[in-house]
């Protein structure tokens, strides 16, 4: 894994830090390894740290990351998806209670 890369290497660390890991897990660092042939060790070292992004250490994920070619895609930290601007389809969410109330609304 090191040969793959840092991240390759962060990768192996954390999952065979993992609990419940058994020997027959290095299947999936095998496949990994394997992954490289493919896609080329800098793909695969990219992947490992995505997959250590969001804390899924799995062949599985690693290989879908290679599949789509979402490697290199930027990784986003503390955005909010909220839209805290007022439209004219802003609702007070006291209104659906006075809806519930009335009959209008069903739970």
């Amino acid at each position: 894994m090191a040969e793959i890369g840092e991240w390759a290497l962060k990768f192996f660390e954390e999952f065979t830090e993992q609990e419940g890991f058994k020997k027959y897990d290095y299947r999936s660092i095998s496949g990994i390894i394997a992954l490289k042939e493919r896609y080329g060790s800098k793909m695969v070292d990219n992947a490992c740290k995505r997959a250590l992004k969001f804390r899924g250490l799995s062949y599985k994920l690693v290989k879908n990351i290679c599949e789509k070619g979402i490697s290199d895609l930027p990784e986003y930290e503390d955005e909010s998806y909220i839209n805290e601007e007022r439209t004219e389809l802003y609702r007070d969410i006291r209104e659906y209670d006075k809806l519930l109330e009335i009959g209008e609304l069903q739970r």
